[in-house]
């Protein structure tokens, strides 16, 4: 009988002891998982902030046993408001933390990308006047992984100019990592738009930084990554620019360059086109200038007549509304490192938004404004005609997930792919379209020139809807006037490249020309100005290589070209190479 109550007490016993291990663990992920829970309270807030010290949050995310866990808590400490923008005493955020301490790989990708989206600033200095960037570099990470680290950096505006006690960013890659890892660096910053040109205090640029390796090898390595590198990007940028077909390929397996060239054609023509709007609205307000007499001079008769006629109110709605086309193109790829919801706010607002789409390897844009959205696309899957088609927006509650669709890379055919028995896509179905208007009538775009002829339609429907809506303008004047400015702001970007990609050859050390690609901007090409740069560039490559032998073996051969003065190659009337084109003369087949 004891026996039996003794074994009935160790049965009580031990279940008691199961009971309180399943209670013991039910508490504690309890306590993990109600992380989500607590995502905007003050609780987060005062555990890991109360010093206002982000270490602290990454001392409890390494804690966390399980992905999960850490994801919980991760996202309950954004929500909060403020781990994107703390500091420690030393003035550090949680991104110069990710790359100080010692993280797992997956870890540290993880926090990057999430920290960043949530508006983490990547070119905060701490008291050492570090950058993230700069950690980064010191890191001597893997190549691969700190090629990813790199690429999230720069595709949240990580700033690849910027000095650190006056030395460049560049400089410092060449000095602070290893040369494989540094010719890697290279090309992802110089793709990304870096200047090689600018000069630390002491006047020395990163060819005199290159210059003091000591393996001859890996100087002469690094110097021919710099120039294949900004060669491949004026080819990339002038091919934009002049709305030529096909894609320039680099070396080295870069294969998937596609969100990456938008960036650097995003940021090198808006530059450009900054000096000509802002340029032109100021001339306009003032009521003189070069910009002006060409806007004027390429007017027709009518449209002059109405230039004297505009009113001072007007002048400077006009000048308005250039710097509002300018800043809204200037933004239209940073939506993609605002919140969501922020963005979808100022559409629900009415407020002027203009949105770059990348998919499918096509470009095509959105603009958003009171409700309307128009779809700019002159070519692959085109919504009904190529050109501008205006839908209305019935469903707003949408936005943020139509805006997550662009950022995630929807390919374009899927969102305007019909999905309904009215013949509905589904972005109308998205949106709640009930009515679907063209706009704007374009010609389709040729393969390959999609960054630029879809960046231009969206500048051309900005123009029209501004000035029918802030001058009044009927549509036949708003065409017009919208036509002159974007043509004059396209000759101002081909003159600019042009003039760029000249110089840049004459100081290295007259180094060949992409030939190919001039003829096929000399054949496109009807402006007096750029048959002079024109001109010029055949000039200078005919003093490098050698005259006649370089003509006929870079014009002849693929081009049935008449060149003359072969044996004297200035005219004596215009002191330039004198090339004149076949009335017949195309590309061969295959060439």
């Amino acid at each position: 009988m004891k026996r039996v109550n003794l074994l009935k007490c160790l049965s009580s016993l031990i279940l008691l002891f199961f009971c309180l291990a399943i209670a013991v663990k039910i508490v504690i992920d309890f306590r993990v998982s109600n992380f989500q829970r607590v995502s905007a309270s003050p609780l987060i807030k005062t555990l890991i902030f109360y010093e206002n010290k982000p270490d602290k949050f990454l001392s409890l995310f390494r804690e966390l046993p399980r992905k999960r866990d850490r994801e919980y808590f991760f996202s309950s400490a954004i929500k909060s408001g403020v781990l994107a923008y703390s500091e420690t005493s030393s003035e550090e955020t949680i991104l110069h933390l990710i790359f100080r301490k010692n993280l797992k790989h997956k870890e540290r990708k993880f926090l990057l990308q999430n920290i960043l989206k949530a508006g983490a600033d990547p070119n905060k200095r701490n008291l050492l006047g570090n950058t993230a960037g700069d950690l980064l570099i010191e890191l001597k990470s893997p190549q691969e992984e700190g090629k990813s680290y790199l690429r999230y950096l720069l595709d949240y505006n990580l700033d690849c100019n910027a000095m650190r006690k006056g030395i460049p960013f560049l400089q410092r890659i060449v000095s602070k990592t290893e040369p494989a890892a540094a010719k890697t660096y290279l090309k992802i910053c110089l793709l990304y738009g870096a200047d090689p040109l600018i000069k630390d205090l002491k006047g020395k640029s990163l060819f005199d930084q290159i210059a003091l390796l000591e393996d001859e090898g890996m100087k002469q390595d690094l110097r021919q990554t710099v120039f294949e590198v900004l060669e491949f990007n004026y080819r990339k940028l002038l091919a934009n620019a002049f709305a030529i077909p096909g894609n320039t390929v680099i070396s080295d397996g870069e294969a998937n360059l596609e969100g990456l060239l938008v960036s650097l054609s995003h940021r090198k023509l808006n530059n450009l086109d900054t000096e000509f709007y802002e340029g032109l609205a100021k001339e306009i307000e003032e009521g003189k200038g070069k910009f002006l007499q060409k806007l004027i001079a390429n007017s027709s008769k009518s449209m002059k007549e109405k230039f004297k006629l505009f009113s001072d109110h007007e002048k400077k709605e006009l000048a308005n509304i250039l710097i509002e086309t300018n800043l809204a193109m200037q933004d239209s790829l940073s939506y993609w490192h605002k919140p969501k919801k922020e963005v979808a706010e100022k559409i629900q607002k009415g407020e002027m938004v203009a949105l770059k789409a990348s998919a499918s390897q096509h470009l095509y844009g959105f603009v958003v404004y009171k409700n309307k959205l128009y779809v700019c696309n002159k070519g692959y899957f085109y919504l009904q005609t190529p050109g501008v088609i205006k839908l209305d927006i019935n469903n707003a509650d949408e936005l943020p997930l139509f805006l997550s669709h662009l950022t995630s890379r929807m390919p374009v055919e899927v969102l305007f792919k019909k999905e309904d028995p009215e013949g509905r896509t589904y972005l109308e179905k998205l949106i709640d379209s009930r009515s679907r208007t063209v706009y704007i009538i374009q010609n389709l775009q040729t393969v390959g020139n999609c960054t630029f002829v879809n960046t231009s339609s969206m500048q051309y429907a900005i123009l029209n809807i501004l000035l029918e809506e802030r001058l009044g303008l009927k549509v036949k004047e708003r065409k017009e006037l919208a036509h002159v400015i974007k043509s004059l702001s396209k000759l101002h970007r081909r003159e600019k490249l042009l003039q760029e990609y000249i110089a840049f050859h004459m100081k290295n050390e007259g180094s060949p020309l992409d030939f190919h690609l001039l003829v096929q901007i000399g054949t496109k090409t009807t402006e007096s100005s750029l048959h002079d740069l024109f001109n010029r560039t055949l000039l200078a490559n005919w003093l490098v290589v050698g005259g006649k032998e370089f003509i006929q073996m870079n014009l002849a051969k693929n081009y049935r070209f008449k060149v003359n003065s072969y044996k004297k190659p200035f005219s004596k009337k215009s002191k330039t190479l004198q090339v004149t084109k076949d009335r017949e003369a195309l590309p061969r087949q295959g060439s």
